[in-house]
């Protein structure tokens, strides 16, 4: 086997993959790492979006082995397929380093090198002046399948010159993902709103065209934009002629070829245009948050795609008023405005509920949370990006562990909380670390049990009440005894029996302190 290797195998989109796979050829040129890589294959992916026109870029590419996508000599010469893994790199150790020290062996992440990243590299290392110039080389080197390498012709032979370029990232995650993208990925998207700020603010005899995948939301902007001279990339190619990933590849290219790319910042797409060009760039992360909150308030309540869009841009004003630490009741209104517009995204109540408590807003807070079913417990336990080390919503756990409540179903949220966390079917913060343990040894049992026993959830909470005796009191034998966990299963197995019994549970002390007594004798 080969080492000393940089290798691209990334499984994700396009546009993460090519620029993976160009920087890993850049770094071989400026090390002694030699260059491969591994293509993912993934499996179809269904177009079930709620929009028929959101495209779901790339989801043909279940048809594309890496024969269909590069040359045979390019795969002959730097595929590893069937060798590695799929895998995403980490550089962070070598930030505002030479790239040289890439070389040193001790410093490699596997025994035979690197996984690449995706990222700009200019950024990591501090001696790569000629990144993009070299990039582009790199790009030139790639020995694309005929079908592939014929799209790409047609793209660079398209006649068109001077525009601008906007990419709308939004599509799916604000569809059927929403529940999934549209927090935890907001500021890989850009609100319409943005969007239209952006439009207003180049000249009215720039061209500029709309790139994206929610094509409907796009061409509203291209309507509500009639002063200026806007496009939508679908009027330059045919669509239907083209599969998904063809159709990707086809607007990346486009795309590098424009003056200014306006982009979120996080997307692969659009940085591969931007790498593989001579485009400058304009990321919408670089621009302050009190302009980007100034600019879309001009046209929350003029401009109107859909209520899956609206709801997401009053999402993205909490956010950034959020981050200007605007009081609770502002961002209060904007989230109550995006569950308006889409009541059945578990999202805004997560994120309200949070909210509602740090704002005392406890009768909204019995209001908000009075049906929730296992879908908000889906999100509000949802993991965030692989890179995160604790869950999505790790910072809302905190408003229900650390204070008190007479709300029956926000006390049985925060037991949930707890017991997940000492099951270790979720990770918490240190801090929430810490009110779980002052939880479970401080409650009292006999008061609690007696206000469940005849609530309307009494199953549920039941459920719950037996997890919190259990781990009291397995925290207390780990404290005092350190005794065998068979001790342990053995004392919990008489809790269980004897929870549900009003009289027996009244003697579970005694009836543990006899199991308890008769075990130590045997150990």
């Amino acid at each position: 086997m080969r080492t000393d290797l940089i290798l691209a195998a990334r499984g994700d989109g396009i546009g993460e993959r090519l620029c993976c796979l160009i920087n890993a050829m850049f770094i071989s040129k400026k090390t002694d790492l030699n260059f491969g890589f591994v293509w993912a294959e993934v499996p179809k992916i269904e177009n079930s979006t709620q929009n028929s026109l959101v495209i779901k870029m790339g989801s043909d590419l279940y048809k594309y082995n890496q024969e269909d996508f590069f040359s045979e000599d390019f795969i002959k010469q730097y595929s590893y397929k069937g060798i590695f893994n799929l895998s995403n790199g980490n550089f962070s150790k070598f930030r505002n380093q030479s790239i040289k020290n890439m070389n040193d062996k001790a410093l490699y992440q596997n025994s035979w090198g690197y996984y690449c990243v995706q990222d700009e590299l200019d950024v990591i290392f501090n001696d790569i002046d000629d990144y993009r110039e070299c990039i582009r080389l790199c790009w030139n080197e790639i020995k694309f399948s005929c079908k592939i390498q014929k799209i790409i012709n047609s793209a660079y032979d398209l006649l068109i010159s001077d525009f601008i370029a906007i990419h709308v990232r939004g599509g799916d995650a604000l569809y059927d993902l929403r529940e999934v993208d549209c927090y935890i990925g907001a500021f890989k998207l850009i609100p319409l709103e943005l969007a239209i700020s952006i439009i207003k603010s180049i000249s009215k005899d720039k061209n500029i065209i709309l790139f994206g995948d929610d094509i409907s939301s796009n061409y509203k902007i291209k309507e509500y934009c009639s002063n200026n001279k806007v496009f939508l990339i679908d009027d330059f190619f045919d669509r239907t002629s083209m599969d998904s990933v063809e159709q990707a590849m086809f607007e990346i290219v486009v795309m590098s070829r424009a003056e200014v790319i306006y982009s979120s910042g996080a997307s692969g797409f659009s940085r591969l245009a931007f790498l593989i060009g001579l485009s400058k760039k304009v990321y919408l992360s670089n621009i302050s948050y009190q302009d980007r909150y100034v600019n879309m308030l001009h046209y929350i309540d003029e401009f109107y795609a859909n209520n899956f869009q609206k709801a997401f841009s009053y999402l993205y004003l909490f956010l950034i008023s959020r981050e200007l630490n605007y009081d609770y009741e502002k961002q209060i209104k904007y989230l109550e405005n995006s569950k308006i517009q889409d009541s059945e995204n578990n999202v805004y109540t997560v994120l309200l509920s949070d909210l509602y408590i740090k704002n005392s807003s406890y009768d909204k807070l019995t209001q908000l949370l009075h049906n929730i079913d296992h879908k908000f417990f889906n999100v509000l336990f949802k993991k965030g990006f692989s890179t995160q080390k604790y869950l999505a919503y790790d910072f809302i756990f905190k408003s229900f562990l650390k204070n008190e409540f007479n709300i029956d179903i926000v006390n049985y949220i925060k037991y949930l909380i707890v017991c997940k966390f000492f099951n270790k079917e979720i990770p918490l913060s240190h801090e929430n670390q810490l009110y779980a343990y002052n939880i479970v040894e401080n409650l009292n049992f006999n008061s609690l049990y007696q206000t469940y026993l005849s609530n309307e959830n009494r199953d549920k909470f039941i459920s719950v009440f037996k997890e919190l005796l259990f781990i009291n009191f397995e925290l207390k034998i780990r404290n005092i005894y350190n005794i065998s966990s068979t001790l342990s299963y053995k004392l919990g197995d008489v809790m269980i029996r004897n929870y549900l019994n009003p009289v027996s549970f009244l003697k579970l002390p005694f009836l543990l302190y006899i199991t308890k007594k008769n075990i130590l004798k045997k150990i």
